[in-house]
């Protein structure tokens, strides 16, 4: 007598084929091919801090713009020129309407503990700045403020949720300009031996104005509840795992029940 064959189940690497016998047909083996789904699962536990960097750099966007707008006033009545019958020269300083502000990108750097520490540098902050007379002798010219970096610093409370995570600012935004400094060299014809004072000045009315304007704007709220970086970090999607769908949980079962129960001869 023949050797009795069982239904076998031949398995790739996102599928598996149940080899069955069918009933009512003379020995036709029927495929049950039973599909892998990929599915995201929750991650369990907080991502790297080196994932959520990358999503932070990745999808975080400063425009200093933002935080200064064009013709936003940072010094008003400067005094370029003096007299023994007072001042006869003086200027306004604005941001520039013709050039927006640069930076050099941002970096990233995550400390998860009780709380997840965040900081945030924006590299290179530079604006270009309008200088115009506003009385004695009529000019403008320009100047440029910039500095190494703005870093901004926050801290959150970060849990995992079904395909990523929940991220939520704790407390109010921090920011401190780096080694700030004004180039108004342009402006050196005509105000003279004072321009270290007012390059001097710019800097700080402009980091004095920078600082409180940047916090807040990253103590906002969005239409989701979240501050700016907290929405950057939930970006953050965990790779999906290949998880067996319901459908194809069932019919393996089948297949199961059917190798068993069905013999060809």
């Amino acid at each position: 007598m023949p050797k009795a064959k069982h239904a076998q189940l031949a398995r790739g690497p996102l599928y598996s084929v149940a080899m069955l016998p069918h009933p009512w047909f003379s020995a036709a083996p029927v495929l049950i091919s039973i599909a892998l789904l990929t599915v995201p699962t929750p991650i369990g536990a907080v991502p790297p801090d080196a994932e959520l960097e990358n999503a932070i750099e990745t999808s975080l966007a400063v425009d200093l713009a933002t935080f200064l707008p064009d013709g936003a006033l940072i010094v008003d009545n400067f005094c370029y020129q003096d007299s023994f019958l007072g001042c006869i020269g003086r200027v306004d300083i604005t941001t520039s309407t013709v050039d927006p502000p640069t930076t050099g990108g941002i970096s990233a750097s995550v400390s998860s503990g009780a709380s997840t520490a965040v900081d945030v540098d924006v590299l290179d902050p530079t604006y270009q700045l309008d200088v115009v007379a506003v009385t004695g002798i009529g000019f403008s010219c320009t100047a440029t403020w910039s500095a190494d970096a703005l870093p901004l610093s926050g801290l959150f409370t970060v849990s995992d949720v079904p395909g990523g995570i929940d991220a939520v600012q704790t407390g109010a935004t921090s920011a401190s300009v780096v080694n700030a400094a004004t180039d108004a060299t342009p402006c050196a014809g005509f105000v003279g031996a004072i321009q270290p004072t007012m390059e001097s000045v710019i800097t700080t009315n402009l980091v004095t104005q920078l600082e409180p304007a940047a916090e807040a704007a990253f103590d906002a709220i969005d239409g989701d509840g979240n501050t700016p970086i907290a929405a950057a970090m939930e970006s953050y999607s965990p790779p999906g795992v290949p998880a067996l769908g319901l459908l194809g949980a069932l019919v393996a079962f089948l297949a199961l029940v059917a190798s068993a129960a069905f013999r060809l001869r």
